[in-house]
């Protein structure tokens, strides 16, 4: 068979290396048949591909997206509506807010009959996700034995987080997490009707008073009928010690207080 040669190579070099034409030594003529049946081909996989595509996308699950403002409503709705404590307990545990999935539910403590103090405190921990109940553990003691200093105790109060599941790790809820719960945390201070409302913590104090600790620990601040009272965290108590007498001399002003409120 004759050689064409390609530079210092022929044809058949080529075909010993892997290049090989078919039958012959020269390329195949352009056949236009040809380039027609490879794009048929083409199409066809794009279609098969595009079918497939449409197929998983009808199959795989649909996450909602669900609007900030729309859910804010809602829990707003939601929050007006209950006309009980009992009532308000079952919306906030049926409420859709994405807290709930990475902790317990903790129920507001609030009782059934209207008290003269709200405790407002910042977010359950994890012994209070352990016991079920906001305020446990040495700071729920500490905080019974502040109360029964000024002869309360918790069963005559109504204590609200304001959230009501913990954040992962306990870290500070984000805004949008506050603001979710917030008209649970409003509906529980007018069920409540109280005198005072005592916030626990800087959180608390800013949310509820806009309030700054320390710079306005113990001044008292007014919320439509009642009074407003910022202290420290009976958590920062147990780590600062001396705070203590600064939060005694608060508590005695609040007895004071709700007692000129009774006469």
């Amino acid at each position: 068979m004759p050689k064409t040669e390609m530079g210092n190579y022929s044809l058949q070099d080529l075909v010993l290396v892997g290049v090989k034409w078919e039958l012959s030594e020269t390329p195949p003529p352009f056949r236009k048949e040809n380039l027609e049946l490879k794009t048929e081909s083409l199409d066809n996989n794009k279609s098969q591909i595009s079918k497939l595509s449409a197929t998983e996308a009808a199959a795989a699950p649909v996450t909602p997206v669900v609007n900030a403002s729309d859910a804010l409503d809602a829990a707003r709705a939601a929050a007006e509506n209950a006309n009980s404590f009992e009532e308000l307990c079952a919306v906030i545990e049926s409420c859709d807010h994405p807290l709930k999935s990475f902790a317990k539910t903790i129920r507001p403590q609030i009782s059934n009959l209207k008290s003269q103090i709200t405790i407002i405190t910042d977010s359950p921990s994890g012994d209070d996700d352990d016991a079920g109940r906001i305020l446990s553990g040495a700071a729920g003691d500490l905080l019974d034995k502040m109360l029964s200093a000024i002869g309360l105790s918790r069963e005559i109060a109504t204590i609200v987080p304001l959230v009501f599941w913990r954040p992962a790790g306990g870290r500070t809820p984000t805004r949008e997490e506050l603001d979710l719960c917030r008209p649970y945390v409003d509906r529980a201070i007018e069920l409540s009707g109280p005198k005072v409302v005592l916030t626990l913590g800087v959180l608390a104090a800013a949310e509820i008073a806009n309030a700054k600790l320390p710079a306005q620990h113990g001044e008292i601040f007014q919320l439509s009928e009642c009074s407003v009272i910022p202290i420290f965290h009976p958590n920062y108590l147990l780590l600062k010690p001396d705070a203590k007498k600064p939060v005694w001399d608060i508590l005695q002003k609040m007895q004071n207080l709700l007692q000129t409120c009774e006469k």
